[in-house]
């Protein structure tokens, strides 16, 4: 399974309206390139499987459902999670809702002023 960083990094989030990134090509699921995620022991079991199941929603193209899993299920439990910001602004830049892209990656590059991501999405 490939998360939404992956498919932005890998460079087929380009000027395409896929709105499935696993049909798109066969570099979307072989990624070479991933990012360091560092572990939070506060986080619950239930928190980690609430992202996983947000990012299988994305690679299905769910993109809605993505974004509802990345919200309810891991953001109002813990909303300092750089991480699934950043996935729920790809999600949100894949459906063209630019103004809540730009919003989560503004509070990720508040929270993570080191990781690159943040600054990807602002621009």
């Amino acid at each position: 399974l490939t998360s939404p960083i992956s498919y932005v990094v890998s460079g087929l989030l380009s000027s395409s309206d896929e709105t499935n990134p696993a049909q798109s090509s066969g570099k979307y699921a072989d990624s070479s390139f991933m990012l360091e995620k560092p572990f939070d022991s506060s986080l619950s079991n239930s928190i980690l499987e609430n992202e996983r199941r947000g990012d299988r929603a994305f690679a299905t193209g769910a993109l809605s459902d993505a974004i509802q899993m990345y919200t309810d299920g891991v953001l109002n439990i813990n909303p300092a999670h750089h991480v699934v910001l950043c996935k729920r602004g790809i999600a949100y830049l894949k459906r063209r809702q630019y103004d809540l892209c730009m919003r989560d990656a503004t509070k990720c590059i508040a929270l993570r002023t080191e990781w690159p991501m943040g600054y990807l999405f602002k621009g």
